[in-house]
Order: C-alpha cells, then structure tokens, then sequence
C-alpha cells in the first residue's frame, strides 16, 4: 500500500513539474514592446512582404495584408524611427519620425494590441491589432 501511495505522489509530483514548466513564469513569447520593435525593424528594411506576421492571426484584414501593395501609405525607402513608446494597457502610442512625406517629420501612432494566448501549457504572443494615426495622417495600417 505504501508503494503504491509513493507512486501517486511522484507522478502527481511529475505533473505539477510539467504544467509549472509550461507556464510562462518569464513573461509571453513575444511583448508588446518586441513586436513593436520587430514591426519598425521590417518597415525600415523595406520589408512590406513580412508586415501582415505581426498582425494578430484573428485579425480579418490579415490575408489581405499579406500583399505588400496594401501597405500603400508607406512610401519605399523611407526611414522610420520608433521612439517613446508609451504603456497604456494593451495599446501603446509610438512617435514616429520618418522621411515618408505622409507622416514627416513625425507623427505619433496608436498601437492597438491583442495577445494570442494557445493554452495553460504555452507562452502567450503579443500581436498588432490595429495602427491608426493620432495627428490625423493617413493610418498606416489600412
């Protein structure tokens, strides 16, 4: 009876291990202030083609976006750069200066995000929702 009592345990025990191993005790995946980071470091390579990955798989627009031509409000070798990125919730506002004529010399960008969470047993992915412009610019994401 005491060994199997002590068997329980240990896979009990063996449990807790896995599942605790699988939580994200560290913080998701990929943070907000990441997936911001990764969206400028695309759209100051040119990288139009690889946008839609940083929109959230549940977003609609997101297979539309896959077509660099949808981007159109960013113009080809432009430079942007991403400073005070402030925190507020899940929505971030970014000022942005660029040489692109439609939001030179700056402009401050709403970044709505949302988190995919697969499950107890995976880290959580933060993702753009939603870009609009808080100076009344063109949105750059359309």
């Amino acid at each position: 009876m005491k060994l199997h009592t002590i068997h329980v345990l240990i896979t009990l025990l063996a449990v807790a291990v896995t599942v605790l191993a699988g939580c994200s005790l560290s913080g998701p995946e990929v943070s907000i202030e990441d997936r911001i980071k990764d969206f400028e470091s695309d759209l100051d390579s040119g990288k139009l083609d690889q946008l839609y990955t940083h929109v959230h798989p549940d977003n609609s627009k997101r297979n539309a976006l896959k077509d660099p031509a949808q981007w159109v409000n960013f113009e080809e070798g432009s430079d942007y750069n991403f400073k005070n990125i402030s925190s507020s919730g899940d929505n971030r506002d970014v000022d942005v200066e660029s040489n692109d004529t439609d939001y030179s010399p700056s402009d401050t960008w709403k970044f709505e995000m949302k988190e995919d969470n697969p499950g107890p047993l995976a880290r959580s992915t933060w993702y753009i929702n939603d870009i609009s412009s808080k100076n009344g610019n063109p949105d750059p994401m359309p």
